[in-house]
C-alpha cells in the first residue's frame, strides 16, 4: 500500500488536503488529510465517491471517439491526435491562429491550464477570453479597494467576535470552513447570514436577514450610515485613526451615505431599520467583527458596488488588517504559479473578446478600416 498526499484540484475555496492510496498502480482510496488543519481528516460527499463515481465509473469514456456517418466509433489516440493536429495545422495556414477559440473553463484550478495557454501561445497566439462570468466583479472591486484581493486564513475566524456570511451557503457548499464557523459559534460568537434565499446557512445562524437580490450595497450603506451616527467616544464605533491614515476619500464616500435618507436606504435594500439598526450596533461591537463574502453577489450589474460598500463598512469599524477582522472572499489559487512558462511574448497573434458577452463577441466582431 502506497499513500501520496495530493489537493483536490475542483473549483472550490475548500482546497482540501487528500491522503490517496495506492495499490498496484492503482488509486484504492481517498481520505482526508488528518494532518492538515483546515481539512481535518474528512472530505465532502463529492471528494470522499470520487472514485467509483467517477474515475471508474463505467460510463466514463476512456478512448477517443470519433463521429461517422452520426455514429461514434472508437479510434487510436495516435489517430486522435493526427487528425487534431491536422485540423489545427489547416485552419492556421488557411485563416491564421488567431482564428481558433480557445475558452479556458473553471472546473479545474490546476497548473495544466498554464501549460494550456503555452501550447497556444507556440502556435503563435489564439483567440482567447477577457473577464469572467464568475468571480471578477469581486476581485476587481476589492483590487481597487484595497489593491490586491486578500482574504483571511479561515482558522482566523475564530478569533472573530461576530461574523457576517454575505451570500454564501458554507454549510453547503464549504463545509471546512463551516465546521470552523460552527466551533467559533458554539463558544458563543453570533453568526449572521445575509441572504436572499433561506439556505441552510441561514437556517443555522443565529441572525438571519434577507435583502432585496442585488440591493446589498444599500444595506452596507445603511448599517455604515447608523455606526458613524451612533459613534462617540465612549463606543468607539468608528476608528478615526484608520480612516486617517489608511484610507483615501472618506469625504466623498460620506458624501455618498449623506445622499440617503436611512429610510430610503431601508426601503431600497429591503430591510426594516431596526434590523440595520440591531446589526450595526452588534457589527461596530464585535472589535474584531468579519464578513465572509459570497459569489451570488457578483452576479448583478452593478455587483462591484456590493463588494466596495461592504469592504468600506469594514475599514470605517477598523477591522482591516486586524486577526478576525477582514472581508474574505475567496483565495488567488494562482498565486505561487510561474506564470512565464505561458511563453505570453511569442503569443504575437493573440487577440482577446469578452467572455461575459462572448457570444455577441463572435457574431459581431469589431471591423477594421
Amino acid at each position: 500500500m502506497k499513500t501520496v498526499i495530493t489537493t483536490c484540484t475542483r473549483d472550490c475555496p475548500g482546497a482540501c488536503s487528500i491522503v490517496a492510496s495506492a495499490e498496484n498502480g492503482k488509486v484504492t482510496k481517498l481520505q482526508g488529510n488528518p494532518q492538515h488543519d483546515i481539512t481535518a481528516g474528512f472530505l465532502c460527499k463529492n471528494t470522499s465517491h470520487y472514485l467509483e463515481n467517477y474515475f471508474y465509473n463505467d460510463k466514463r469514456i476512456l478512448h477517443p471517439l470519433l463521429k461517422v456517418d452520426g455514429n461514434w466509433e472508437r479510434i487510436s489516440w495516435d489517430e486522435a491526435l493526427d487528425i487534431a493536429a491536422f485540423k489545427i495545422s489547416q485552419v492556421i495556414n488557411q485563416y491564421g491562429s488567431s482564428s481558433i477559440l480557445y475558452y479556458q473553463g473553471f472546473g479545474a484550478r490546476t497548473a495544466l491550464q498554464v501549460m494550456n495557454r503555452r501550447f497556444f501561445n507556440l502556435l503563435g497566439g489564439v483567440t482567447t477570453t477577457y473577464g469572467t462570468v464568475c468571480g471578477g466583479i469581486g476581485h476587481t472591486a476589492m483590487e481597487a479597494d484595497f489593491g490586491a484581493k486578500l482574504s483571511h486564513d479561515p482558522l482566523d475566524h475564530l478569533h472573530s467576535n461576530h461574523i457576517i456570511v454575505w451570500g454564501r451557503n458554507p454549510a453547503v457548499t464549504d463545509i471546512h470552513l463551516w465546521r470552523i464557523l460552527r466551533k467559533v459559534q458554539r463558544k458563543g460568537t453570533p453568526i449572521t447570514v445575509i441572504d436572499p434565499v433561506k439556505t441552510k446557512t441561514a437556517r443555522l445562524a443565529d441572525i438571519y436577514i434577507q435583502p432585496k437580490a442585488g440591493y446589498d450595497y444599500y444595506l452596507a450603506m445603511a448599517l455604515a450610515k447608523i455606526i458613524l451616527k451612533l459613534d462617540n467616544p465612549q463606543n468607539n464605533y468608528v476608528d478615526h485613526d484608520f480612516i486617517e491614515n489608511s484610507t483615501l476619500y472618506f469625504d466623498s464616500y460620506q458624501q455618498i451615505l449623506d445622499k440617503y435618507s436611512l429610510d430610503i436606504l431601508s426601503h431600497k435594500c429591503g430591510v426594516e431599520v431596526d434590523v440595520i439598526r440591531k446589526l450595526a450596533v452588534s457589527y461596530a461591537e464585535g472589535d474584531p467583527s468579519s464578513i465572509i463574502m459570497g459569489w451570488g453577489l457578483h452576479r448583478y450589474q452593478q455587483g462591484h458596488l456590493n463588494f466596495r460598500m461592504v469592504d468600506a463598512l469594514a475599514a470605517i469599524t477598523g477591522n482591516i488588517g486586524v486577526s478576525g477582522g477582514g472581508v474574505s472572499q475567496g483565495f488567488e489559487e494562482y498565486a505561487y504559479f510561474d506564470f512565464s512558462v505561458e511563453l505570453e511574448e511569442l503569443g504575437e497573434n493573440q487577440r482577446k473578446i469578452p467572455m461575459p458577452t462572448i457570444g455577441d463577441a463572435l457574431l459581431y466582431p469589431p471591423t477594421t478600416d
